[in-house]
C-alpha cells in the first residue's frame, strides 16, 4: 500500500514490527511535519501513539474486537490546531460470512441492533453533532443483511449453541468469556430478554451451583451493568466479590443497579451477603464485571470540577440511578423517586 500510494503522488511510509524505535519515531517526525502523507501499517498502532494531527485513517483490515475498533479509530480523534475533522474511511467490505458487523457498530453508537438497523436504512440521526456515517450501496445492504441475521439470535439458538459447546469441551471449565468468543455471540446476546448466562446453564443442565433463595428475580437483572466501563468501579465490584472488601458508594451503586425496586434499602454489607448467598450468580457477576473491564477503553479520570467524593470518571457511562447514588440523592436508607428533570444538589450548589 505504501509504494501504490508513492506512485500516485502520495509520501508514504510503511512500519512493521521489524522496524526499530527509531524508524517508527521518525516516520511520525515525518507525518506530523508533513513531509510524508501517510503511514501504512497493521496492529502497530492500535495504542500508545499520540499523533493529534491525523485527520485521515484508511481501515484496510478487518477486526471483530469492538476494543481494537475504537483504538484504531481513536488515533484519528484528537484535538489539534487548524483540525477541524476526521475522516475515517472503512474498506473492509464483506470480510467472511456471519462477521458481526453489529458488534463494531454498536461499539462506536451505544445503539441497539434494532436502532442500528433502522439507521443504516434511514440514516443515524441519533449520533452526536458533528458525526456522520455513511454507507455505498453494497456496503449498505451487506450490513443490513448482517444486522438482520443479528436480530435472529434468540434463547432457543442460545441453549442450542451452549449444548453444543459444552459437549465439546468434556473436563474444561465452561466459563462464559470462552463461550462468547467461541461461537462469536456478543454479551448482549446472552442478556437480552432478561435472560443470563445462569439461566441458560441452568436450561441447558450443565452443572452449576445451587440456585439461592432469589435467583429468578436476580438472574433477570444482571444484564443492567452491561453498560458499566468505570474502571474504578470495575475494579471495586471485582474486589467486593473477590476479597468481600468493600467500597462503600461503588458498592452501593452496584447493589441499587442489580435491586431495582425502589421500595428495596439495603446497605452495602447487606448487597455483599445477598450476592454471596447466591454463589452460582455471584460467579456470573465476576465474569461479566472482569469481561466489561477487558473491554473499557476509559482512562480513571475524575469528573472535572466535581466534588471529590463523587466515584464518577470522565467519559465513563452510568444509567441515573448510578448518578443518584454517586451524588447521595439515594443512599441505603432512601431511595426517593425521580422520573425526568433537573435534580437540585442544594448543599454542592449544582443541579
Amino acid at each position: 500500500m505504501a509504494n501504490w500510494f508513492e506512485q500516485s503522488g502520495l509520501p508514504a511510509r510503511s512500519l512493521t514490527g521489524a522496524n526499530t524505535t527509531e524508524q517508527r519515531d521518525d516516520a511520525v517526525r515525518s507525518l506530523r511535519s508533513g513531509e510524508i502523507k501517510l503511514i501504512c501499517t497493521c496492529d502497530l498502532f492500535n495504542e500508545g501513539v499520540d499523533i493529534p494531527e491525523i485527520n485521515t485513517l484508511l481501515l484496510l483490515r478487518p477486526t471483530q474486537s469492538p476494543v481494537i475498533f475504537q483504538q484504531q479509530i481513536g488515533r484519528g480523534l484528537r484535538l489539534a490546531d487548524g483540525k477541524e475533522s476526521c475522516l475515517v474511511l472503512d474498506f473492509v467490505g464483506l470480510y467472511a460470512e456471519g462477521f458481526r458487523f453489529d458488534t463494531l457498530f454498536r461499539a462506536i453508537t451505544g445503539q441497539t441492533r434494532a436502532q442500528l438497523k433502522d439507521a443504516v436504512e434511514n440514516g443515524f440521526g441519533l449520533l452526536p453533532t458533528g458525526c456522520y456515517i455513511q454507507f455505498d450501496r453494497v456496503a449498505r445492504e451487506r450490513v443490513l443483511t448482517s444486522l438482520r441475521a443479528a436480530l435472529q439470535m434468540n434463547a432457543r439458538r442460545i441453549r442450542q449453541e451452549l449444548g453444543i459447546w459444552a459437549a465439546n469441551r468434556p473436563g474444561q471449565p465452561l466459563r462464559m468469556k470462552d463461550f462468547l468468543r467461541d461461537n462469536e455471540f456478543d454479551i448482549g446476546d446472552l442478556y437480552a430478554n432478561k435472560r443470563s448466562w445462569t439461566s441458560y446453564m441452568r436450561d441447558a443442565n450443565l452443572p452449576v451451583p445451587l440456585a439461592g433463595p432469589r435467583e429468578a428475580e436476580l438472574s433477570q437483572r444482571m444484564g443492567s451493568i452491561l453498560h458499566a466501563n468505570d474502571p474504578n468501579a470495575l475494579d471495586a465490584w471485582t474486589t467486593v466479590l473477590t476479597t468481600g472488601e468493600i467500597d462503600e458508594t461503588r458498592v452501593q451503586m452496584l447493589a441499587h443497579q442489580i435491586l431495582h425496586s425502589t421500595e428495596e434499602l439495603i446497605d452495602p454489607a447487606g448487597f455483599t451477603a445477598l450476592i454471596q448467598a447466591h454463589p452460582a450468580l455471584r460467579d456470573e457477576l465476576l465474569e461479566l464485571v472482569n469481561w466489561l473491564r477487558e473491554d473499557s477503553a476509559i482512562s480513571p479520570r475524575p469528573l472535572p470540577d466535581a466534588p471529590s467524593d463523587w466515584p464518577l470518571t470522565l467519559h465513563a457511562r452510568y444509567e441515573r440511578r448510578e448518578i443518584q447514588t454517586a451524588v447521595a440523592h439515594i443512599t441505603s436508607t432512601k431511595r426517593p423517586r425521580f422520573g425526568e428533570g433537573c435534580l437540585p444538589l442544594k448543599d454542592e450548589r449544582l443541579s
